[in-house]
């Protein structure tokens, strides 16, 4: 991540994660899909990877709008990808129709 910061905004910054989480997601109401947000307030950056899964999902593919004006980017998101997000960068995990789906996430903070 700090590597990716540097080549983004030439600002070198150290990071750390304040919190790291295991999400699951099914094709089962308030389980399937997280909606459109930007993450907590005090987040600098977070990185999220999808992990492996014994259950074979369909859907579930990530969404995440950048730039001015907003250009949309989608992500297939398979076991083992991984995707770095800066703090203020909406986005949005799909809902997925079968299977489960899992993904670590690390929320960031950056110090100089």
């Amino acid at each position: 991540f700090e590597e990716w910061y540097l080549a983004r905004f030439e600002r070198k910054r150290r990071a750390s994660v304040m919190n790291a989480f295991v999400t699951r997601y099914r094709p089962k109401p308030d389980e399937a899909e997280l909606k459109k947000h930007i993450d907590g307030a005090n987040v600098d950056g977070s990185v999220i990877l999808a992990l492996p899964t014994d259950e074979p999902f369909e859907g579930g593919h990530l969404k995440v709008w950048d730039g001015r004006p907003t250009v949309l980017h989608e992500y297939a998101m398979a076991p083992g990808d991984c995707i770095f997000l800066d703090a203020r960068v909406w986005h949005q995990g799909c809902a997925i129709t079968s299977g489960a789906r899992y993904a670590l996430v690390l929320f960031l903070r950056l110090r100089k």
